[in-house]
């Protein structure tokens, strides 16, 4: 059975960076993905995420089911294989770089994407157990509206811009 990745997106305003790097549960790391050639009903990607003095690189292809949920098979793979999905590139997409907050918050885990190109509003993804799971945020992070399903504000969107 295929993993199922069942998340909502928030639009965010940009969120303070000093008190986010001073909770002690938040893990950061610097993000490079690159859009692959992909068939009509799949987005593949690979990714190179660093955190500390650690690069991980990965290949994922997504599925969607609902606006909410995904399929998605993630695999860790090694520099070279990464190195050579790049030339599978889509053209109409740039590499998306963006600096990736994750911490816990009421049994969920948020993560926050602040892109080099917003200084205004960053992303805030919530992976849940279910669908109608509820959603809450700590006070410090202000949430201008839910954008799940708004094709505007997904990364592969994104890298078009």
């Amino acid at each position: 059975m295929t993993p199922l990745e069942i998340e909502r997106k928030y639009l965010i305003e940009y969120p303070d960076i000093t008190w986010l790097e001073s909770c002690p549960d938040v893990t950061k790391s610097e993000i490079k993905q690159t859009y692959l050639t992909s068939a009509e009903d799949e987005e593949r990607r690979v990714r190179m995420r660093r955190e500390g003095n650690t690069v991980t690189f990965y290949y994922t292809v997504k599925r969607k089911i609902t606006v909410v949920t995904r399929e998605e098979q993630e695999e860790i793979i090694k520099e070279a294989e990464y190195v050579a999905l790049l030339c599978e590139a889509d053209p109409q997409k740039r590499p998306l770089s963006k600096t990736r907050y994750c911490f816990p918050h009421k049994g969920l885990c948020i993560e926050i994407d602040v892109y080099p190109f917003w200084d205004d509003q960053a992303i805030a993804e919530v992976e849940m157990e279910g669908e109608n799971t509820p959603v809450s945020f700590p006070p410090e992070i202000k949430v201008i509206r839910e954008v799940t399903g708004e094709k505007a504000y997904k990364n592969s969107e994104l890298a078009k811009k």
